[in-house]
């Protein structure tokens, strides 16, 4: 068991376990847990074309427009803390609830709690939201990262320079990354801004 998110009424809280990786999976209590009765479909989603790349790369049919707007700062971090309670999860192809995620999946599981539709595919998701510039990160901020091998890399910004994301290196889970890492940096595409805090467009 990994990190867990304990959802209460006007709180929430990350408590850390320290059980073994290959157990670890987050618990969402109370009015989350219909996450964890979900269906996933475990269907393999083929990579990315190149030229779906190219279009991501370009913006093509980009919409350059917020989804919505935070109602206060704490919001935004609530939204970071909530990506970071998954982190334990395993990742798995094609899969959208807690018991295996997808990059896309993953980043679209968090944004719907938080009632922002998006789509399940990282080419959907690269056309929403306004593009944002590294140093003005801000926490919940979408980041894309090309990738041959995979349907790509597409995580959640949590602040201090690092993303929350599917990965389907290494223990193949939920976990966090560092934007100076030269592996991911190398492959960085852009970032987007979803929602936006009055006073700060």
């Amino acid at each position: 068991m990994g990190d867990k998110l304990i959802v209460a009424v006007n709180t929430v809280t990350v408590a850390r376990s320290s059980q073994s990786s290959t157990a670890r999976s987050p618990r969402i209590a109370r009015d989350l847990s219909y996450l964890e009765q979900e269906e996933y479909d475990d269907e393999e989603i083929p990579p990315i074309t190149e030229e779906e790349w190219l279009e991501i790369e370009q913006g093509k049919g980009a919409n350059t427009s917020y989804l919505g707007q935070w109602k206060n700062a704490k919001e935004r971090q609530l939204l970071a803390k909530v990506a970071m309670g998954f982190i334990g999860a395993p990742y798995r192809s094609g899969g959208d609830t807690v018991r295996g995620l997808d990059s896309p999946g993953f980043v679209q599981k968090i944004y719907e709690i938080f009632d922002v539709p998006l789509p399940r595919d990282i080419l959907g998701q690269s056309r929403l939201g306004m593009k944002i510039d590294l140093p003005n990160l801000r926490e919940g901020d979408v980041l894309f990262f090309h990738s041959p091998f995979t349907v790509g890399i597409v995580g959640i910004y949590v602040g201090n320079n690092r993303f929350v994301h599917a990965s389907p290196d290494g223990n193949r889970e939920v976990r966090t990354s560092n934007l100076n890492d030269p592996n991911l940096s190398k492959h960085f595409i852009k970032a987007v801004r979803l929602k936006y805090l009055e006073g700060e467009v």
